[in-house]
C-alpha cells in the first residue's frame, strides 16, 4: 500500500538532457536525417534568433504527452528570455503520439489550430508509414514557414579592446596562450638578448605575452644587478652576465631564434579566427560536450500548441 503515498511527480518520466537541437533517444533517425534537421534548425536560429528543437523518445512511460512536453521545455528553456520564441517538436514512437509545444512569443503565429493541422495533415501520413525522419523534416519546414522570418537579432555592439584581446575565449585557448607566455618569459630570463627580440615580435602577435616578456627582462636585470653588487662587480653594464665563446653565443642565437619562431607562429595562430574556432572545437570535443554549444536562453511557455497521434 506504500505506493499509494508516492507523489505523482516522483513517478514522472525523467526529462532528457539537452544534447542539441535534435535529440533522438529512440534511435529512429539516421545520422544524415538528424544532421539535416540540426543544420536546418541552426540556420533558422542564426537568421531569426528563434530556438526550435526536436525530441524523439521511445516511450512516455505512462505520462500524458502534454505534461511531459511542458516539463521538457521548462527544463530546456528554449527561446530567448523576453522574446519567449522557443518551440519543441516532440515525438513518442511507441505511444504513437506527437506534440508541438509553442512558446509565448510564437503563439500569435503558430496557433493551436495551425499546430494541430501540421500534425494531422503534414506529419501523420509519414508517421503512419514509419518514415519518422521525413515526418519530422516536413513538420519542421511547415513550422518554420508558419512562424515566418523575422528580423535577425541585433548586432552586438563593437567589443572593447579588452574583450577582443582577453575575454570570450575557451579554457583551452587560455591554457595554450599561457604556455606561449611562459615560453616568452623563459626565453627572456635565460636568453635576454633573444628576449628583447621576442618582446618586440610578440607585441604584434599578442601584446600580453610581450608585456610579460618585458617584465621578465626587467626582473632578470634586477636579479643580475643584485647578484653583481653582492659579488663586488659593481653596476651591471649589460644584460649578458658573462662573456661566452663565439660558438656558444651563435648556438644560443640559433636555438633562441628557433624557439622564438615557434612561439610566434603558435601565438599568431591562436589569435587568428581559425585558431579561436579550432581551440573551441578541440576543447568541446575533449570535454565530450560538443552538443552543449546549443543551450536554451530562458524562454517561457504556457501550454500553447497541439497534440495528436497516428
Amino acid at each position: 500500500m506504500l505506493w499509494l503515498w508516492v507523489s505523482p511527480a516522483a513517478l514522472a518520466r525523467d526529462v532528457p538532457a539537452l544534447r542539441g537541437r535534435v535529440t533522438d533517444e529512440a534511435g529512429v533517425l539516421t545520422a544524415s536525417e538528424a544532421g539535416r534537421l540540426e543544420q536546418r534548425l541552426g540556420d533558422y536560429e542564426q537568421a531569426t534568433g528563434r530556438q526550435f528543437a526536436v525530441l524523439v523518445v521511445a516511450s512516455l512511460q505512462g505520462d500524458p504527452i502534454e505534461e511531459f512536453s511542458i516539463r521538457v521545455v521548462e527544463a530546456w528553456r528554449l527561446g530567448r528570455e523576453g522574446h519567449d520564441d522557443g518551440l519543441l517538436l516532440l515525438l513518442a514512437v511507441e505511444d504513437h503520439k506527437v506534440r508541438i509545444e509553442v512558446g509565448y512569443g510564437l503563439e500569435g503565429e503558430v496557433t493551436d489550430l495551425i499546430s494541430a493541422r501540421i500534425i494531422h495533415e503534414v506529419m501523420r501520413p509519414y508517421l503512419r508509414s514509419g518514415r519518422y525522419g521525413q515526418a519530422l523534416a516536413a513538420g519542421v519546414e511547415a513550422l518554420i514557414e508558419v512562424a515566418g522570418p523575422t528580423t535577425a537579432p541585433p548586432e552586438a555592439p563593437p567589443r572593447s579592446w579588452w574583450t577582443r584581446t582577453l575575454a570570450g575565449h575557451t579554457p583551452l585557448w587560455y591554457g595554450l596562450m599561457a604556455l606561449v607566455c611562459l615560453g616568452v618569459v623563459t626565453v627572456c630570463w635565460w636568453r635576454p638578448l633573444i628576449g628583447v627580440l621576442a618582446v618586440l615580435l610578440m607585441w604584434n602577435t599578442w601584446w600580453p605575452a610581450s608585456l610579460l616578456g618585458a617584465l621578465g627582462l626587467y626582473l632578470r636585470w634586477r636579479w643580475e644587478r643584485r647578484r653583481r653588487l653582492r659579488s663586488g662587480y659593481g653596476e651591471v653594464r649589460g644584460l649578458v652576465s658573462r662573456r661566452r665563446p663565439r660558438e656558444d653565443v651563435e648556438g644560443s642565437l640559433w636555438r633562441g631564434s628557433g624557439i622564438l619562431a615557434v612561439l610566434s607562429m603558435v601565438g599568431s595562430w591562436l589569435t587568428s579566427r581559425s585558431g579561436r574556432e579550432g581551440t573551441e572545437g578541440i576543447g568541446l570535443m575533449i570535454a565530450g560536450r560538443a552538443a552543449r554549444k546549443f543551450m536554451g536562453k530562458g524562454g517561457g511557455f504556457g501550454g500553447g500548441g497541439a497534440s495528436g497521434g497516428w
